[in-house]
């Protein structure tokens, strides 16, 4: 066996190459097949709903000029893919790509890429610039929530953290007017069934993401989206 193995060293390094080219050339098609799955089903679910739809992938800053669209900085990607598009809001899938280098002499190279489900709406009156993460439900008085109140209070007050009353989990940040953007959390626990919502306003634009949104979910995703919107629509006035 010892005999066979050296003799024929190079035929099984060549195997095993040729079997790990193999199964990343399988992975791949599978990914393929799959993102050709969500786009086909996305795009009957559009037509069928009254949406305009564009498969890409675009620049996402084609749909919006927001900062959280521009390759820039680390980001080295930022694209939108299954685009259904109406004359108020647009529901994509956001590829965001990041190149993070350090290291003494920038030797090493960090990449993260993340997919998000989003809801872009056009407001009809601009809002305050702020961003607000639906973390967790906990209660302030449990562990959990005592330790993530702590964070937030020993963060720099400057650096634009509002606390949120009995939401420690709740993440809300601005630069802008602070008293206007707590004025539109009034209603904290609006948001205790949307953990995992992530909001974006800047300007005359809203943007909602979340985890990826299975097709057969759309009509839910929409749903929720909308009445985000309209919650804060509805706080603003």
């Amino acid at each position: 066996m010892q005999e066979f193995a050296a003799t024929h060293v190079g035929l099984i390094v060549g195997a095993v190459f040729a079997l790990i080219i193999g199964l990343i050339v399988l992975g791949v098609a599978g990914v393929l097949r799959a993102n050709r799955r969500r786009s086909d089903t996305i795009r009957e679910w559009a037509f069928r709903s009254g949406y305009n739809f564009t498969p890409g992938p675009m620049p996402a800053q084609q749909l919006a000029p927001i900062d959280r669209f521009e390759v820039k900085g680390e980001t080295v990607e930022a694209s939108a893919r299954n685009v259904a598009s109406a004359s108020r809001v647009t529901l994509f899938d956001f590829d965001h790509a990041t190149r993070h280098q350090s290291g003494t002499f920038n030797n090493r190279t960090q990449y993260q890429r993340r997919t998000a489900s989003c809801a872009l709406f056009k407001l009809e009156e601009p809002l305050p610039r702020f961003t607000f993460s639906a973390m967790s439900t906990f209660d302030q008085n449990s562990l959990a929530g005592k330790m993530m109140a702590a964070v937030i209070n020993i963060a720099d007050r400057s650096s634009g953290i509002i606390p949120i009353a009995d939401r420690p989990g709740f993440l809300l940040h601005t630069d802008e007017d602070a008293d206007r953007v707590r004025s539109l959390f009034r209603e904290p626990h609006f948001f205790d069934d949307k953990c995992g919502w992530n909001v974006l306003s800047t300007g005359s634009w809203m943007l909602l993401s979340c985890n990826p949104v299975a097709p057969e979910n759309y009509d839910t995703f929409r749903n929720q989206a909308q009445t985000i919107y309209d919650h804060f629509r509805h706080s603003s006035s």
